[in-house]
């Protein structure tokens, strides 16, 4: 069953509706777990959405990406596992990162006032990011003492010498060059 471009705008209306009513309780101060939990789940869709629309209007979903962001390391470690493909197995390799921690994108998000959706989109759009990354990068940041935070100048990837690409799974080419527009922090 194909969803129409209607549809599609649609749901994403209804992502955005979604966060903005949860960060207009936690404005309120109802800063639940669950809350979080919402949040983090709708921010996930969106971007999986804006990954899509990236490769082709025409394929934009909130279905998980055809495309993975990687660093160069758990490309490596990846490609020696013979290229598995679904969240539950790259797991297996690393974890699934925020570039930009969750907690800084949701203290973003709730610093913007009388937040639109078009205000919501293009924050999301220019921020919001996840990575593959190794247990072992991972734990360095956390050494770093960036596990929910930002260096004050750059990227806390930089920071710790993570070099991350872009992996298309279904043709399963060799990374695109590093791109630092996906850093955009």
């Amino acid at each position: 069953m194909s969803i129409t471009s209607q549809q599609m705008n649609a749901e994403l209306k209804i992502q955005i509706d979604v966060l903005i009513a949860i960060l207009g309780q936690m404005k309120r101060g109802v800063r639940t777990e669950k809350n979080n939990i919402i949040l983090r789940e709708c921010i996930i869709n969106i971007v999986n959405y804006i990954t899509s629309e990236e490769i082709s209007a025409d394929e934009a979903s909130f279905c998980r990406p055809r495309y993975r962001l990687m660093s160069q390391n758990f490309f490596v470690m990846w490609k020696s596992n013979g290229s598995p493909r679904g969240v539950g197995r790259l797991k297996r390799i690393g974890v699934c990162d925020h570039i930009v921690p969750q907690r800084i994108l949701r203290d973003r998000l709730l610093a913007i006032d009388n937040l639109s959706h078009e205000m919501a989109l293009d924050f999301l759009r220019g921020s919001a990011r996840f990575a593959f990354i190794t247990k072992e990068e991972n734990k360095y940041l956390d050494t770093l003492g960036y596990r929910q935070s930002m260096p004050e100048n750059g990227s806390r990837y930089t920071k710790a010498k993570i070099v991350v690409f872009k992996v298309d799974l279904q043709c399963r080419a060799k990374p695109a060059d590093f791109d630092t527009n996906l850093l955009c922090e």
